[in-house]
């Protein structure tokens, strides 16, 4: 498992873009990146409030890494992740904490 806060992946490589709720963002590849490097899978996990102080925790299926490391496998694993993050905000908008930076994501 990668488990790597978005800060941490900032720097590597040239940035892509992506679609994020419909606008263009900046699309990191560090995840990705260790991934194929280590040949290990990325999970995204999420958490939604389900009670006052109860709280729902989430492991998405595993997105393996492809046996063949170049960059534009990178490139690819990278908008899937990305894909599957922006259908898990679409169906729990209320839970995301990262509107606060989504600003700094988009491209403009």
């Amino acid at each position: 498992m990668v488990a790597i806060p978005p800060e941490i992946s900032m720097g590597l490589g040239p940035q892509h873009t992506v679609k994020l709720l419909g606008k263009d963002v900046s699309m990191l590849l560090g995840s990705s990146w260790v991934s194929n490097k280590m040949q290990v899978p990325i999970i995204i996990l999420h958490t939604e409030m389900t009670e006052k102080y109860k709280i729902k925790i989430t492991f998405e299926d595993p997105i393996y890494p492809s046996e063949i490391q170049n960059r534009q496998n990178i490139i690819d694993e990278s908008t899937h992740v990305f894909k599957k993050i922006d259908k898990i905000i679409r169906n729990n908008p209320y839970s995301w904490c990262g509107y606060d930076t989504f600003d700094k994501m988009m491209i403009k």
